[in-house]
Protein backbone atom coordinates (compact mmCIF):
# COMPACT_ATOMS: atom_id res chain seq x y z
CA UNK A 1 0.00 0.00 0.00
CA UNK A 2 1.01 3.63 -0.53
CA UNK A 3 0.41 6.61 1.76
CA UNK A 4 0.46 10.05 0.12
CA UNK A 5 0.25 13.54 1.59
CA UNK A 6 -0.46 16.10 -1.13
CA UNK A 7 1.19 19.49 -1.47
CA UNK A 8 -1.35 20.89 -3.96
CA UNK A 9 -5.08 20.71 -4.43
CA UNK A 10 -4.55 19.99 -8.13
CA UNK A 11 -2.64 16.77 -7.45
CA UNK A 12 -5.15 15.67 -4.79
CA UNK A 13 -8.14 16.32 -7.05
CA UNK A 14 -6.51 14.39 -9.87
CA UNK A 15 -6.33 11.31 -7.65
CA UNK A 16 -9.59 11.51 -5.67
CA UNK A 17 -12.36 13.28 -7.59
CA UNK A 18 -13.50 10.20 -9.50
CA UNK A 19 -13.71 8.29 -6.21
CA UNK A 20 -15.57 11.05 -4.37
CA UNK A 21 -18.08 11.59 -7.16
CA UNK A 22 -19.37 8.04 -6.77
CA UNK A 23 -21.07 9.25 -3.55
CA UNK A 24 -21.05 13.02 -3.90
CA UNK A 25 -23.62 14.04 -1.32
CA UNK A 26 -22.05 12.14 1.57
CA UNK A 27 -18.61 13.41 0.54
CA UNK A 28 -19.60 17.09 0.57
CA UNK A 29 -17.23 17.88 3.45
CA UNK A 30 -14.31 16.24 1.70
CA UNK A 31 -14.89 18.55 -1.27
CA UNK A 32 -14.87 21.58 1.02
CA UNK A 33 -11.50 20.64 2.47
CA UNK A 34 -9.72 20.46 -0.89
CA UNK A 35 -7.34 23.40 -1.14
CA UNK A 36 -3.68 24.36 -1.18
CA UNK A 37 -2.23 24.46 2.31
CA UNK A 38 -4.75 22.00 3.73
CA UNK A 39 -4.17 18.44 4.93
CA UNK A 40 -4.96 16.08 2.00
CA UNK A 41 -4.21 12.36 2.22
CA UNK A 42 -4.83 9.05 0.46
CA UNK A 43 -4.04 5.39 0.80
CA UNK A 44 -3.69 3.46 -2.47
CA UNK A 45 -3.20 -0.22 -3.21
CA UNK A 46 -0.29 -1.58 -5.22
CA UNK A 47 -2.28 -1.08 -8.44
CA UNK A 48 -2.53 2.67 -7.65
CA UNK A 49 -6.25 2.48 -6.81
CA UNK A 50 -7.44 4.85 -4.10
CA UNK A 51 -8.68 2.92 -1.07
CA UNK A 52 -9.06 5.73 1.47
CA UNK A 53 -9.42 9.51 1.22
CA UNK A 54 -8.93 11.96 4.10
CA UNK A 55 -8.59 15.71 4.34
CA UNK A 56 -8.80 18.46 6.90
CA UNK A 57 -9.06 22.21 7.32
CA UNK A 58 -7.83 22.80 10.91
CA UNK A 59 -9.30 23.33 13.45
CA UNK A 60 -12.15 21.36 11.89
CA UNK A 61 -11.99 17.54 11.98
CA UNK A 62 -10.12 15.17 9.73
CA UNK A 63 -12.80 13.75 7.41
CA UNK A 64 -12.41 10.12 6.25
CA UNK A 65 -13.99 8.13 3.43
CA UNK A 66 -13.36 4.56 2.33
CA UNK A 67 -13.82 3.92 -1.39
CA UNK A 68 -17.46 2.96 -2.02
CA UNK A 69 -17.99 3.00 1.76
CA UNK A 70 -15.70 0.03 2.22
CA UNK A 71 -12.43 0.01 4.12
CA UNK A 72 -10.80 -3.09 5.57
CA UNK A 73 -8.89 -3.22 8.84
CA UNK A 74 -5.55 -3.63 7.09
CA UNK A 75 -6.02 -0.35 5.21
CA UNK A 76 -7.11 1.51 8.34
CA UNK A 77 -4.19 0.15 10.35
CA UNK A 78 -1.76 1.18 7.60
CA UNK A 79 -3.32 4.67 7.46
CA UNK A 80 -3.11 5.10 11.24
CA UNK A 81 0.55 4.00 11.30
CA UNK A 82 1.35 6.32 8.38
CA UNK A 83 -0.15 9.32 10.17
CA UNK A 84 1.90 8.58 13.27
CA UNK A 85 5.14 7.91 11.37
CA UNK A 86 4.76 11.13 9.35
CA UNK A 87 4.05 13.25 12.45
CA UNK A 88 0.54 14.18 11.31
CA UNK A 89 -1.14 14.63 14.68
CA UNK A 90 -4.89 14.02 14.79
CA UNK A 91 -7.11 15.33 17.59
CA UNK A 92 -10.54 15.56 15.90
CA UNK A 93 -12.15 13.09 13.46
CA UNK A 94 -15.39 12.87 11.47
CA UNK A 95 -16.55 9.91 9.40
CA UNK A 96 -19.33 7.38 8.86
CA UNK A 97 -19.88 6.08 12.38
CA UNK A 98 -18.47 2.56 11.97
CA UNK A 99 -15.45 3.84 10.01
CA UNK A 100 -14.81 6.53 12.63
CA UNK A 101 -14.94 4.01 15.48
CA UNK A 102 -12.57 1.59 13.74
CA UNK A 103 -10.11 4.35 12.81
CA UNK A 104 -9.99 5.74 16.34
CA UNK A 105 -9.20 2.27 17.65
CA UNK A 106 -6.33 1.79 15.18
CA UNK A 107 -4.95 5.31 15.61
CA UNK A 108 -5.16 5.05 19.39
CA UNK A 109 -3.15 1.84 19.29
CA UNK A 110 -0.21 3.43 17.47
CA UNK A 111 -0.35 6.96 18.95
CA UNK A 112 -1.30 6.21 22.54
CA UNK A 113 -3.96 8.90 22.33
CA UNK A 114 -7.45 8.50 23.76
CA UNK A 115 -10.58 9.76 22.06
CA UNK A 116 -14.15 10.28 23.18
CA UNK A 117 -17.24 10.43 20.98
CA UNK A 118 -18.51 13.95 20.34
CA UNK A 119 -21.42 14.92 18.10
CA UNK A 120 -23.31 12.17 16.27
CA UNK A 121 -24.96 13.40 13.07
CA UNK A 122 -27.40 12.04 10.53
CA UNK A 123 -27.01 13.09 6.90
CA UNK A 124 -30.56 13.65 5.64
CA UNK A 125 -31.68 14.28 2.06
CA UNK A 126 -34.94 15.38 0.42
CA UNK A 127 -36.27 15.99 -3.07
CA UNK A 128 -39.31 17.94 -1.90
CA UNK A 129 -40.43 20.36 0.80
CA UNK A 130 -43.58 19.58 2.78
CA UNK A 131 -45.15 22.62 4.50
CA UNK A 132 -44.82 22.13 8.27
CA UNK A 133 -47.80 22.28 10.57
CA UNK A 134 -48.04 25.51 12.50
CA UNK A 135 -45.88 27.60 10.17
CA UNK A 136 -44.30 30.49 12.06
CA UNK A 137 -45.10 34.04 11.08
CA UNK A 138 -42.50 35.99 9.18
CA UNK A 139 -40.57 35.74 5.94
CA UNK A 140 -37.24 34.52 4.55
CA UNK A 141 -34.82 37.08 3.14
CA UNK A 142 -31.21 37.27 2.07
CA UNK A 143 -28.85 38.58 4.73
CA UNK A 144 -27.06 41.79 3.78
CA UNK A 145 -24.10 43.77 5.05
CA UNK A 146 -26.52 45.70 7.27
CA UNK A 147 -26.94 42.48 9.28
CA UNK A 148 -23.26 42.11 10.09
CA UNK A 149 -23.70 43.92 13.40
CA UNK A 150 -25.21 40.74 14.89
CA UNK A 151 -24.57 37.80 12.49
CA UNK A 152 -20.99 37.15 13.66
CA UNK A 153 -22.26 36.64 17.21
CA UNK A 154 -24.81 34.10 15.95
CA UNK A 155 -22.12 32.32 13.89
CA UNK A 156 -19.75 32.12 16.86
CA UNK A 157 -22.48 30.71 19.10
CA UNK A 158 -23.52 28.24 16.37
CA UNK A 159 -20.07 26.60 16.57
CA UNK A 160 -20.37 26.19 20.32
CA UNK A 161 -23.98 24.95 20.20
CA UNK A 162 -23.06 22.33 17.57
CA UNK A 163 -19.81 21.33 19.30
CA UNK A 164 -17.73 22.03 16.20
CA UNK A 165 -15.43 24.62 17.74
CA UNK A 166 -14.96 27.23 20.42
CA UNK A 167 -16.41 30.71 20.56
CA UNK A 168 -14.17 32.49 18.05
CA UNK A 169 -15.67 35.86 17.20
CA UNK A 170 -12.90 36.96 14.82
CA UNK A 171 -13.34 33.80 12.71
CA UNK A 172 -17.12 34.24 12.86
CA UNK A 173 -16.78 37.77 11.48
CA UNK A 174 -14.94 36.41 8.44
CA UNK A 175 -17.48 33.60 7.97
CA UNK A 176 -20.43 35.99 8.14
CA UNK A 177 -18.82 38.46 5.74
CA UNK A 178 -18.00 35.70 3.26
CA UNK A 179 -21.45 34.12 3.25
CA UNK A 180 -23.21 37.47 3.05
CA UNK A 181 -20.92 38.53 0.21
CA UNK A 182 -21.64 35.29 -1.65
CA UNK A 183 -25.39 35.75 -1.09
CA UNK A 184 -25.60 32.40 0.69
CA UNK A 185 -26.87 33.57 4.09
CA UNK A 186 -30.60 33.88 4.82
CA UNK A 187 -32.61 35.21 7.74
CA UNK A 188 -36.10 34.48 8.98
CA UNK A 189 -37.56 37.82 9.92
CA UNK A 190 -40.58 38.26 12.16
CA UNK A 191 -40.49 42.00 12.60
CA UNK A 192 -36.79 41.56 13.44
CA UNK A 193 -34.31 38.80 12.47
CA UNK A 194 -35.03 35.72 14.58
CA UNK A 195 -33.29 32.79 12.88
CA UNK A 196 -30.62 32.09 10.25
CA UNK A 197 -29.77 29.45 7.66
CA UNK A 198 -27.22 29.10 4.88
CA UNK A 199 -26.69 27.14 1.70
CA UNK A 200 -22.96 27.46 1.17
CA UNK A 201 -22.02 24.09 -0.30
CA UNK A 202 -23.28 22.15 -3.30
CA UNK A 203 -22.50 19.00 -5.21
CA UNK A 204 -24.00 17.76 -8.45
CA UNK A 205 -27.77 18.01 -8.19
CA UNK A 206 -27.82 18.81 -4.47
CA UNK A 207 -27.57 21.91 -2.29
CA UNK A 208 -26.35 21.61 1.29
CA UNK A 209 -28.28 23.45 4.00
CA UNK A 210 -26.33 24.52 7.08
CA UNK A 211 -25.84 27.16 9.78
CA UNK A 212 -29.35 26.63 11.10
CA UNK A 213 -29.45 28.71 14.25
CA UNK A 214 -31.96 30.51 16.45
CA UNK A 215 -30.84 32.52 19.52
CA UNK A 216 -31.77 30.73 22.77
CA UNK A 217 -34.41 33.24 23.86
CA UNK A 218 -36.30 32.82 20.56
CA UNK A 219 -36.35 29.02 20.37
CA UNK A 220 -39.50 26.94 20.51
CA UNK A 221 -41.47 29.28 18.24
CA UNK A 222 -40.95 27.34 14.98
CA UNK A 223 -38.64 29.91 13.40
CA UNK A 224 -35.90 27.45 12.40
CA UNK A 225 -38.50 25.07 10.97
CA UNK A 226 -40.01 27.82 8.84
CA UNK A 227 -36.54 28.99 7.82
CA UNK A 228 -35.36 25.55 6.66
CA UNK A 229 -38.63 24.67 4.94
CA UNK A 230 -38.78 27.90 2.96
CA UNK A 231 -35.13 27.76 1.90
CA UNK A 232 -35.43 24.08 0.94
CA UNK A 233 -38.49 24.85 -1.18
CA UNK A 234 -36.59 27.62 -2.97
CA UNK A 235 -33.40 25.63 -3.49
CA UNK A 236 -35.04 22.58 -5.08
CA UNK A 237 -35.13 23.14 -8.83
CA UNK A 238 -34.97 20.93 -11.94
CA UNK A 239 -31.25 21.71 -12.14
CA UNK A 240 -30.67 20.89 -8.45
CA UNK A 241 -33.46 18.52 -7.39
CA UNK A 242 -32.26 17.65 -3.88
CA UNK A 243 -31.23 19.29 -0.62
CA UNK A 244 -29.25 17.75 2.23
CA UNK A 245 -28.31 18.68 5.77
CA UNK A 246 -26.78 17.22 8.91
CA UNK A 247 -29.01 16.65 11.93
CA UNK A 248 -27.86 16.13 15.51
CA UNK A 249 -28.94 12.58 16.36
CA UNK A 250 -29.30 13.55 20.03
CA UNK A 251 -31.79 16.31 19.28
CA UNK A 252 -35.18 14.62 18.80
CA UNK A 253 -36.94 17.93 18.20
CA UNK A 254 -34.83 18.91 15.19
CA UNK A 255 -35.00 15.34 13.89
CA UNK A 256 -38.82 15.41 13.91
CA UNK A 257 -38.87 18.88 12.36
CA UNK A 258 -36.70 17.93 9.41
CA UNK A 259 -38.57 14.65 8.90
CA UNK A 260 -41.84 16.60 8.74
CA UNK A 261 -40.37 18.83 6.03
CA UNK A 262 -39.33 15.77 4.02
CA UNK A 263 -35.72 15.00 4.95
CA UNK A 264 -34.82 11.30 5.26
CA UNK A 265 -31.69 9.84 6.84
CA UNK A 266 -29.13 8.34 4.48
CA UNK A 267 -26.27 7.74 6.91
CA UNK A 268 -24.98 8.25 10.44
CA UNK A 269 -21.70 10.06 11.10
CA UNK A 270 -19.66 10.35 14.28
CA UNK A 271 -17.18 12.90 15.57
CA UNK A 272 -14.39 11.92 17.97
CA UNK A 273 -12.22 14.34 19.94
CA UNK A 274 -8.92 13.63 21.66
CA UNK A 275 -9.16 13.36 25.43
CA UNK A 276 -6.36 15.43 27.01
CA UNK A 277 -4.02 13.55 29.31
CA UNK A 278 -4.14 14.86 32.87
CA UNK A 279 -0.75 16.17 34.07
Amino acid sequence: MQFTQYATAEAFERDVLAVLKRHEIENNLLYVNIGDGKIMLTVKDDADQVLLVADRTPPHPLVLYGRDNQCDDETLAFFARSLFENDIAIDFVFAEHTLAERFIREYGNVSGKRFAPAQRLALSVTDHATPPAGMATGRLRLATEDDLWFLPYWCADFNVACDIGGYDLSAAVETAKRLVGQQQFYLWEDGVPVSMVSSHRSVTGCRMVSYVYTPPHLRGKGYAKACVYTLTRELITPASPRCALYVDCNNPISNRVYEQIGYERTGIYQQYREVPVNP
